[in-house]
Formats: structure tokens, C-alpha cells, sequence
């Protein structure tokens, strides 16, 4: 008797939401966004099919995310893998650059931490999760 394997866990909207805050975030300009997307859709052109990149640059990184969450079937692994790694930034070259950088990137940190949270939340099953907060409230103490 074979069984069937259990579906995957649905990503939660608020680690969805954490990608798209993120994502306007890391980016100050919002051409260095839209490469940043191009990239990473490279292998997903109904991803960026009819995707308007002249509007504000919160609204390109909502409107991708919304695609990524409307479809999460098909996009789940390719939202995972931008979460992990967009969780794992730790330079942004991209605000270096602006004469707010300072601020800009303790804002881009904060988003990342915020997403770095709910990647987690998604991926590692609650069992996981209770040990691996252990080990940090140990280690934190």
C-alpha cells in the first residue's frame, strides 16, 4: 500500500508580504528592481509577461509577489529559493550609492531580518522551529 504524499504547506502571506517589503528595501532605484526580477524570472517569462516596470518601484515588487502568491503551485520552490536568498543578504550595494545610505541600509537590514523570520517560519516544520529557537534562546542568554 503506497500512500499519497501530504501537499505542501502553503507559504504564508505575511512571508510573502516580508519578500515584496524587501524587495523595496534593497533597491533604491527602481531599474536596479527590475533587473533584479528580469534575473531572476530569466527561466519564467510568464512571470514578467505584461509586468509595467515604469510605475512606482513598491508597486513593480508587489505586483511580481502577487504573481509569485497567485500562482504558488507553479512558483512555490522559485518563491522559496528568492526568499532564502534575499533572506541571506547582508551588502547592498545598490544603496551604497544614495547620500541616505546609512539609513537606507539599516532599513534594508531590517526588512531582511523581518523575511529572514518568515522564510524560516515556512520552511522548517514546527518541530524544527522549536528546537532551532532553543538552541538560539541558549545561545542568546
Amino acid at each position: 500500500m503506497t500512500s499519497t504524499p501530504k501537499p505542501a504547506q502553503p507559504i504564508s502571506p505575511a512571508a510573502y508580504g516580508a519578500l515584496a517589503g524587501a524587495l523595496k528595501s534593497i533597491f533604491w532605484y527602481k531599474r536596479d528592481l527590475e533587473r533584479f526580477i528580469r534575473l531572476w524570472a530569466t527561466d519564467h517569462p510568464s512571470l514578467l509577461a505584461h509586468m509595467d516596470f515604469s510605475g512606482y518601484k513598491w508597486a513593480t515588487a508587489d505586483e511580481f509577489v502577487d504573481r509569485l502568491m497567485a500562482n504558488e503551485r507553479r512558483y512555490r520552490d522559485f518563491s522559496l529559493r528568492m526568499m532564502a536568498e534575499v533572506s541571506q543578504l547582508t551588502s547592498f550595494p545598490a544603496l551604497k550609492r544614495h547620500e541616505s545610505a546609512e539609513s537606507l541600509i539599516a532599513e534594508a537590514r531590517e526588512a531582511v531580518d523581518h523575511l529572514k523570520g518568515w522564510w524560516t517560519a515556512s520552511v522548517l516544520p514546527t518541530s524544527n522551529r522549536r528546537s532551532s529557537m532553543m538552541s538560539f534562546s541558549r545561545t542568546a542568554l
